[in-house]
């Protein structure tokens, strides 16, 4: 109470002149400016770091993510390195060669061309990824074709993991082939044989005899 009374004893005692007011109301007035600018850099430097952890999720997921109407798969057409924070740089997986042979020459196991498609073929294109798995790529007006081939054969090499309502088991020489997709138009096949995964997936479903046919002419 003592206190209370001494201060407020003080305070109306003390007599600002115009000029003084003002000059204490700019130096209010610059320290909250001050204090907002700090404010923005501090959130500016928050974005930042948001936005380089991003690009760094995006470009992980873009490296395992196949065509794009597909829910998962690889269209790791990254043409670049992905740059990301400090000049730091995602080396790019994919490789892309010229014809089946370099294909094969590049992961060290053949890679047969698929003999027989039912459509007409624009382009073919032959990628690696990471060196360990081959593709080629057949594209039309209205459909493309993916074929993979890795070593191993403990995984679905395909990328692809859509939900079908059909699955068919087909055989093909001595060899079971795993087939999937929606109203007797399939999408995928996937097989594996003598140490190698394979798999055709597929834009559009076609029929299973269409399917079986570009099979044969790999596993001939």
């Amino acid at each position: 109470m003592i206190l209370s009374k001494l201060y407020n004893e003080i305070m109306e005692n003390i007599y600002l002149t115009p000029e003084t007011k003002e000059q204490i109301l700019c130096h209010v007035s610059e320290r909250e400016r001050k204090a907002k600018v700090q404010n923005m850099k501090k959130w500016t430097k928050y974005i930042s770091v948001a936005a380089c952890c991003a690009l760094v999720v995006g470009a992980a997921y873009g490296i395992h993510t196949l065509h794009p109407d597909k829910t998962v798969s690889e269209e790791e057409d990254m043409t670049t390195a992905d740059m990301v924070d400090d000049g730091a740089q995602i080396a790019n997986p994919m490789k892309e060669y010229g014809s089946a042979e370099e294909l094969s020459d590049a992961v060290g196991f053949t890679v047969r061309e698929i003999g027989e498609l039912p459509f007409t073929v624009k382009e073919t294109l032959y990628f690696t990824y990471d060196d360990t798995l081959a593709e080629i790529r057949y594209t039309g007006d209205d459909q493309e074709v993916y074929f993979r081939k890795s070593q191993g054969e403990d995984e679905d090499n395909s990328g692809v993991y859509n939900t079908y309502s059909q699955t068919t088991t087909i055989t093909v020489g001595d060899t079971e082939i795993t087939c999937k997709g929606e109203s007797d138009a399939y999408e995928l096949a996937i097989w594996k044989k003598d140490g190698y995964s394979y798999s055709i997936s597929l834009q559009t479903g076609i029929s299973l005899e269409e399917l079986q046919a570009m099979i044969e002419t790999v596993e001939k």
